[in-house]
């Protein structure tokens, strides 16, 4: 990716009236495939979002993700939304594009300094989103489907290419065995699906000084199926996905979204073992990054591998039938 030149800067404050550049850009920590920077002027502070690679298919996404973030911004949802010039979020100029949002103040939270307060409000939150009904269906994308076996067997080429010196402490053969069990629990889930953000997760929550949450990065937003969704935002506010491991917080937080939504999720293994899926894609993207990296960046990315697998292993083998119900 090209970084952000002062030509595209200033085309960019030009075509959103931002007034009067203060200080040198920022690059910001976070973005992964895309980049982060905050403009500073005499307006106000904002957040420039740098696209990698912008495919027809990656604007049409991001396009959709904007119409559906503002319609829940509207629903009372707290959330930050892409500045628009007509209609259009996103801003083009020579080879690059990005959007631009309005600058949120706040603290984004960590493993460490998740309270419980937080981890219900969350859980609230997401039964609240759940339960509205928005006036968008037919325009939409379909629901994100699982890997392809073609898509696999890439990952897997990738996999044995690029692991020689990597000890990994698992084989190939439970991935695949996750994945199977993946597939199946999608074939056979309920046909229920809400629009939803899709990514609710610690670093896409601002939390203002009154404590209250606010959504950020609408990327995946789209139809989900509500009880694959509230299990793996479960996973993560509950510490059961990183170091935590608190159980008892995470059968709160489905005792609060039963409370608080409007239709109620009864739990099976279906939903269970189709949420491995969001973990599988994850590892794909970590696979991928890895073989891209610089080497600075080996040691992170290797970590973020061995957890994904860890987490996969939690959900895959704890009993969360007896735990939830």
């Amino acid at each position: 990716m090209e970084p952000l030149d002062s030509s595209f800067i200033a085309a960019i404050v030009q075509y959103f009236q931002l007034g009067e550049v203060l200080l040198p850009v920022q690059l910001l920590e976070g973005g992964y495939s895309h980049k982060l920077w905050r403009l500073t002027t005499n307006q106000g502070c904002y957040v420039i979002k740098q696209l990698a690679l912008p495919n027809e298919p990656l604007l049409r996404q991001f396009r959709q993700a904007e119409i559906i973030a503002s319609h829940f911004q509207q629903a009372g949802i707290a959330s930050i939304t892409a500045l628009a010039i007509q209609d259009e979020p996103l801003f083009s100029f020579a080879d690059q594009t990005a959007l631009v949002y309005p600058w949120q103040a706040g603290a984004i939270l960590t493993d460490t300094t998740i309270s419980t307060s937080h981890a219900i409000t969350i859980a609230q939150l997401l039964a609240k989103i759940h339960s509205l009904t928005l006036p968008l269906g037919p325009a939409l994308d379909r629901l994100k489907t699982p890997l392809s076996d073609s898509q696999w067997s890439k990952i897997r080429a990738d996999w044995e290419s690029s692991f020689n010196n990597i000890e990994l402490p698992f084989l190939w053969a439970e991935l695949s065995t996750w994945r199977e069990r993946y597939q199946t629990a999608w074939q056979q889930l309920e046909p229920r699906r809400v629009l939803s953000h899709g990514d609710i997760y610690q670093p896409n929550v601002i939390w203002t000084m009154s404590e209250q949450p606010v959504l950020i990065d609408w990327e995946n937003a789209g139809w989900h199926h509500p009880g694959v969704e509230l299990l793996g935002v479960i996973y993560n506010w509950s510490g059961i996905t990183g170091v935590t491991n608190d159980w008892n917080l995470a059968t709160r937080m489905w005792q609060t979204y039963q409370q608080f939504s409007s239709e109620p999720i009864s739990l099976n293994q279906t939903i269970i073992d189709a949420s491995l899926g969001s973990w599988l894609d994850w590892l794909a993207i970590v696979l991928q990054r890895i073989i891209d990296c610089q080497q600075h960046d080996l040691s992170n990315l290797s970590q973020q591998l061995l957890q994904t697998v860890r987490a996969l292993r939690k959900i895959a083998y704890y009993p969360l039938l007896k735990v939830l119900q």
